[in-house]
């Protein structure tokens, strides 16, 4: 199952990309970004999702189409 937070999370650190620093780039309030990342039942729009990927120069069908999962399992233990 695909984990958008988890997903977003991990593209942003991998670019490089703290909350804050995402947050600047796309308008969007840093706890927002906190909100999406960490609560699966948030949903954001395909808009919002956009203007996160833009700054991270990293596309829709890569994200969505992103299977990492080693990596994902990785990202999530290491917040535990």
């Amino acid at each position: 199952m695909f984990k958008l937070g988890k997903a977003l999370a991990y593209f942003r650190e991998k670019t490089g990309f703290t909350q804050e620093e995402l947050a600047r780039a796309t308008g969007l309030k840093q706890p927002t970004i906190c909100a999406i990342e960490r609560d699966p039942r948030r949903s954001p729009t395909l808009r919002t999702i956009e203007k996160l990927l833009f700054p991270m120069n990293i596309s829709l069908s890569e994200f969505f189409s992103y299977d990492g999962l080693n990596d994902l399992e990785k990202f999530a233990t290491s917040e535990e």
